[in-house]
This record gives C-alpha cells, sequence and structure tokens, in this order.
C-alpha cells in the first residue's frame, strides 16, 4: 500500500473541502456548485467526502431558497453516511422554516447522539421545544446555554423569534435583552429588538381595528368563522404581512360567511385564506408547508378549502384579487424604493 498516495489525496481532498467552505460563506454559490459537480463527476471520493459534497449542494439550494432541491441532495448525503452533522443541520433548518417541529427535532436528535453538548445543535433543540409549549426544557438548555456563553447574537435572534411565533412576547423580549446586555453593539440584535416591537404593537392594533370590529359582521357557523378570523389576523402579523394585507384577508372571510360557505374546520379555512393571499404575491408555495403546520392543518384539507373557495365563491375570490392589485399599484413605489405604503397608516 502506497501511505505517501493516500496521504496526499486526503490532503488534496481536505484543501478542496476548504475551497468549498470558503466558497459558500462567501457566497459564492454558482461557483462552489459548479466545482462540487465537476468533483463528483470527474474523480472517485470515499463515501464520507461524497456524502460531505452532497451535503454542500444541500446547504446552497437552502441558501438560494430552493428548498426542495435542497432536501433532494441532503437526504443523497444521509444516505451516503448516517452520519453526516452538516446534512442532519440543514434538514433541521429547512423543518424549522417550514415549522415542522417534529421532523426538525428527529434530526436535532441524531446530531446531538452525534456530538452531545454541542451549542448550535442545542440552539435548535430549544428552538423547537418552545414551538411544542414545551417551555420548561426550553427554558433548561437556554440557561444552560447562557452559563457557558454558547449563544451567539443570531442564536439569541432565533430564540426570541421562537416566542414570536407563540405569541408571547414577554419571553421574546426577556431573550432579547439578554443579547442586548451581551451585545449591545450588534446591529442585527437591535434590528431585532425594533422589530419585536412593530409585530407586539401591530398585534394589538390589529387585533382591536380587524379582529374585534369585524367580528359582529360574521352571522353564519360564527364560532368556526370567528375563530379563522382571529387566529388568520394573528398568524398573518406574526410572519409579517402587510397591514392592508392582512384587512383584506379579513374582509374576505367575512365575506366568505356572509356567502354561507360551509366550511367544517376554523384551521383549514384560515389557511387557505392566508393561502390565497401569499398566492396572489406569488409566494404560495414557499410558504404552504408553513401555513399547514402553523394552522395544523394538513395539504389536503387545505386543497379541499382552496377547491371550495375556487367553485362556490369566484365572485368574492376575484375581487379580493382586484382590491389587492389595487393597492399593489397604489404603491408600487414602496416595495421599489421602500416609501411608504399609503394604506398603512395608523
Amino acid at each position: 500500500m502506497n501511505t505517501k498516495k493516500i496521504f496526499n489525496e486526503k490532503k488534496f481532498v481536505k484543501r478542496f473541502m476548504e475551497k468549498i467552505e470558503k466558497a459558500i460563506n462567501n457566497e459564492e454559490f454558482d461557483k462552489a456548485e459548479v466545482s462540487i459537480k465537476r468533483a463528483l463527476k470527474n474523480a472517485a471520493y470515499d463515501m464520507p467526502s461524497k456524502s460531505l459534497l452532497y451535503s454542500y449542494l444541500g446547504r446552497i439550494n437552502f441558501q438560494k431558497g430552493k428548498f426542495d432541491t435542497s432536501k433532494r441532495f441532503l437526504n443523497s448525503a444521509l444516505r451516503l453516511n448516517s452520519q453526516n452533522e452538516d446534512a442532519n443541520f440543514y434538514l433541521s433548518n429547512l423543518y424549522m422554516s417550514e415549522q415542522d417541529v417534529h421532523k426538525a427535532l428527529s434530526y436535532i436528535e441524531k446530531n446531538l447522539s452525534i456530538s452531545p453538548g454541542k451549542f448550535s445543535y442545542l440552539i435548535q433543540r430549544a428552538w423547537c421545544l418552545i414551538l411544542l409549549d414545551r417551555y420548561e426544557e426550553a427554558g433548561n438548555i437556554y440557561h444552560k446555554l447562557q452559563s457557558f456563553r454558547g449563544i451567539d447574537p443570531q442564536g439569541f435572534i432565533d430564540l426570541g423569534m421562537a416566542y414570536i411565533l407563540k405569541g408571547d412576547f414577554r419571553e421574546a423580549k426577556r431573550i432579547i435583552f439578554n443579547a442586548l446586555s451581551n451585545f449591545p453593539e450588534n446591529i442585527f440584535v437591535e434590528s431585532a429588538f425594533y422589530e419585536m416591537r412593530e409585530i407586539e404593537e401591530n398585534l394589538y392594533y390589529y387585533r382591536k381595528e380587524l379582529f374585534f370590529k369585524k367580528l359582529r359582521l360574521i352571522r353564519f357557523r360564527q364560532k368556526i368563522y370567528s375563530a379563522a378570523l382571529r387566529k388568520t389576523v394573528e398568524g398573518m402579523t406574526l410572519r409579517g404581512y402587510f397591514q392592508f394585507e392582512i384587512e383584506k384577508a379579513s374582509d374576505f372571510i367575512v365575506a366568505l360567511s356572509s356567502k354561507r360557505l360551509d366550511v367544517s374546520k376554523a384551521e383549514g379555512l384560515a389557511a387557505a385564506v392566508e393561502y390565497f393571499i401569499s398566492d396572489f404575491i406569488g409566494e404560495s408555495e414557499s410558504i404552504k408547508k408553513v401555513i399547514v403546520n402553523y394552522y395544523n392543518t394538513t395539504l389536503y384539507q387545505l386543497k379541499k378549502n382552496i377547491d371550495l373557495i375556487r367553485s362556490e365563491a369566484p365572485v368574492e375570490l376575484e375581487e379580493l384579487n382586484n382590491q389587492l392589485m389595487s393597492y399593489y399599484e397604489l404603491n408600487i413605489d414602496y416595495f421599489f424604493d421602500n416609501t411608504d405604503p399609503e394604506g398603512d397608516d395608523e
């Protein structure tokens, strides 16, 4: 056996991986992707190295927002090497971005079995536990990380935003205040603080102006439609929709109630209404799984309600789209120049 040749090959692979890491970190995604695909096509690698290259392709596509492609590469990486922590980590992030908490946790637990106590995995686990209402367990992890100074600015922000998704502004602010005391000069932490405060103020205002004022207009199946109205207003506010979009979603629910559309569950109705808003702005596919998981419904129920609305309330749906189009045309400068939208004055 030529040990010198093996050593040189390992040295080459290590340098190549470092080169790919550097390109990805510098956001030179196309350059990295071309190099990886050329290497996979023209060179023979051992299974762990080949697995790592596939996980790099998964990471690149994750950062490009091509989530389905990313999943295919990451799953291929795990088929080659089930101990690939990079692939587990980014699959966790993918499912976290879709709020599919149970799937995310399964990959996080795999990584923690390989590298127990690794800070980045513990932050992911705490995020998931918050969304599962397992606050005590999440708090224990948080305090452990704090004691070891194991949370970076982004970790603080992620955990704070997890509480925001649960509507728990008190805990979110407690975490972000800790972040500000640890990283007083960090602009991302400061920006997150102002974002959280804005979301809290918006939620209070929208509940008063869009939920309570429209509640009295619901006459048909009041329990279902009222719950759908509340869930839609809260969910779209927490995900940062514009005021006009939330207002039109609320009006649409009232219109469907007046139409006496026979829906069976509030969650399915709320998910369908948010889907139509996101579909109009071209984000329905990227947010579909988030909607399904947030409203605790299924893709089947979502499709069923979408089809029902399209067939039974086409006039109301067209009116919704026309109103959205008018708003975007009126505020076109905002979307390109970031001036204040005319319909969002409070």
